[in-house]
């Protein structure tokens, strides 16, 4: 049972004072996109978030994996209290997971005092690559001192839910998460595919019928030419900021690294992975940002004006 629960958080820390961050929001994404720096709210620094993000991405620290800097998972503290030679179940949903959600990972910190301490050692423990439980059980097992009972802090961190569109998404960042960054790099390519290829297909949509446009998708405009030079064209006319020449270099590079791990089965290292999947993770709240203002005020196939 959690005896005291500290509360959750999502973000990123300031580079320079360590200010936590909330995730980016709309503005957050409209601004880089147009070209402005992230600004910290307490010390003022000036930066870019994908500089921060990849440097996220790129940490080595458990505690706070990138995940949780781009807002795609949470991290939940408490504190539970084991006692001498008994048992003790932990219930995430008490920190405030949801049962569907995907556990990244729980970390267990014994607080030690003058009479010594009690080491959580879990009761059950699988030795294969499972989802991890929701409801753990652990034994106070004294390793030093006679301590009766001992307060141990828990975070456990876990994959916020999310519409259906982003579960590609989603599934890239987690296997990045785990270390299986081969595995990322299929799901984060589709998430980028999809999301372009509904916008294109919304706004074709309104002047053709639908088998032409899929056709024209699928066979004639390809992913290649989705990304440059038609949605780049259609962005302009518009008015929406254009992807930058290096997200969009990525995006490509992501398409090019999905091939060779379908059909080659190379590996892919953290650095690339990290890279590619910030990219789709840039990359989809481009589209799903401005992809709405592709929506003419037209009859649908027939072109003429509503009035």
């Amino acid at each position: 049972m959690v005896s005291v629960i500290h509360g959750n958080y999502s973000g990123f820390p300031c580079p320079s004072c360590g200010t936590l961050s909330q995730p980016l929001e709309d503005p957050d994404f409209d601004g880089f996109f147009r070209g402005a720096s992230w600004i910290c709210l307490a010390c003022d620094v000036r930066t870019s978030v994908w500089t921060l993000l990849l440097d996220s991405l790129r940490s080595d620290n458990p505690l706070t994996p990138g995940a949780v800097a781009i807002g795609a998972a949470t991290s939940a503290f408490g504190e539970i209290v084991l006692e001498r030679e008994l048992g003790t179940e932990l219930n995430l949903a008490e920190l405030g997971v949801p049962p569907e959600a995907n556990v990244l990972g729980v970390y267990l910190t014994p607080l030690g005092g003058e009479q010594g301490v009690l080491f959580p050692t879990m009761m059950v423990q699988s030795l294969t690559r499972e989802p991890v439980s929701h409801e753990l059980y652990f034994f106070g097992h004294s390793i030093q001192g006679g301590a009766e009972s001992t307060r141990v802090t828990v975070m456990c961190t876990w994959f916020n839910l999310t519409e259906p569109e982003a579960e590609p998404l989603m599934t890239a960042l987690q296997a990045y998460s785990e270390g299986a960054y081969r595995q990322a790099i299929v799901p984060a390519s589709v998430a980028v595919e999809d999301k372009l290829g509904s916008v294109l297909r919304d706004y074709f949509q309104q002047f053709a019928g639908k088998e032409k446009v899929e056709s024209f998708l699928s066979n004639g405009a390809t992913f290649g030419y989705q990304l440059s030079p038609l949605l780049p064209a259609l962005m302009a006319g518009v008015g929406a900021p254009p992807l930058t020449e290096h997200l969009a270099g990525q995006l490509s590079r992501l398409r090019t690294l999905r091939n060779k791990v379908a059909h080659e089965h190379v590996e892919v290292s953290k650095k690339d992975a990290s890279e590619v999947v910030l990219a789709a993770f840039f990359g989809f709240h481009y589209l799903r940002l401005y992809g709405n203002l592709l929506q003419v005020r037209i009859s649908p196939i027939e072109g003429s004006a509503k009035p």
